[in-house]
């Protein structure tokens, strides 16, 4: 039987975590197809393992350029032919009935474009992760379907890829994207994904630099998708309530007044 599930792995400096994504990916109980793409790791030893990379029956894709994982997922995307996608983080891992669980309801109902289970911690801080039902208020709100997420490659071809000048919001705007052409999204409440948390202790002046990426790339996404946007103006107007308060605490941004007049503009103020 030909492969239903493209495993897509993107990866930049988690060598030391590949093999176990790699084996629960080989472990599904059903056949899936599985490529690497190496987004121009710096470090050694993940360097060095893709470098010794002896898989055959896995294809590696080496980036010369860090891209960013966009640009890894439609690279990925394109070398695989199987008609549903997961993007399987270098560092998480998968339950064996993933594939088995959540590719039939793709296939039995063409009106939907996303499935997403349950996750769970995995690694040192192991344990259940609180994962809401899905809503599309929710979703325009924050990303409510970080992981494990499985599409339609179709969706990926109509859309011509992802946006790849997103890094810190790119799951979010990759579901936003698929919503617009009129998707539907099922959850199945059951922990098939294992996602492991690395704890980053951010210089403050760190912090603010990735805050300020993190709102230009929010006010891209709110203007690509704001038709969708348009049907809840309750959360644009949240959102510049709180960009109000976190700019007491990063008083140099200059984004939320921007973000302020787009809002304006779409709502015809």
């Amino acid at each position: 039987m030909s492969p239903r599930l493209a495993i897509v792995i993107p990866c930049f400096n988690h060598g030391s975590f590949l093999d176990e994504a790699l084996d629960s990916a080989l472990g599904q109980t059903e056949p899936v197809e599985i490529v690497v793409v190496d987004d121009a790791s710096t470090d050694r030893a993940t360097r060095a393992k893709f470098d010794a990379w002896n898989r055959p029956d896995i294809p590696l894709i080496r980036q010369e350029t860090n891209r960013g994982k966009p640009a890894a997922v439609n690279r990925g995307i394109a070398a695989t032919a199987a008609p549903f996608v997961l993007v399987l983080d270098a560092d998480d891992v998968l339950a064996p009935t993933f594939a088995e669980r959540l590719i039939p309801v793709l296939e039995s109902r063409p009106e939907v474009g996303i499935v997403y289970p349950a996750i769970e911690k995995t690694g040192k801080h192991s344990g259940p992760i609180t994962s809401p039902e899905f809503s599309l208020e929710r979703m325009l709100r924050n990303n409510v379907i970080h992981n494990g997420g499985v599409f339609r490659r179709a969706d990926w071809v109509t859309l011509g890829g992802f946006d790849e000048e997103l890094v810190e919001e790119e799951d979010w705007e990759r579901w936003l994207s698929i919503l617009e052409l009129g998707r539907e999204v099922v959850f199945v409440p059951e922990p098939l994904y294992g996602y492991r948390r690395h704890w980053i202790r951010w210089h403050h002046k760190s912090r603010r630099v990735r805050w300020e990426k993190r709102t230009r790339e929010r006010d891209r996404i709110y203007r690509k998708h704001q038709a969708l946007f348009a049907r809840h103006p309750e959360i644009l107007f949240d959102r510049i309530r709180d960009l109000d308060l976190e700019v007491g605490r990063h008083r140099e941004a200059r984004f939320p007044s921007r973000f302020a007049r787009f809002v304006q503009r779409l709502l015809g103020f």
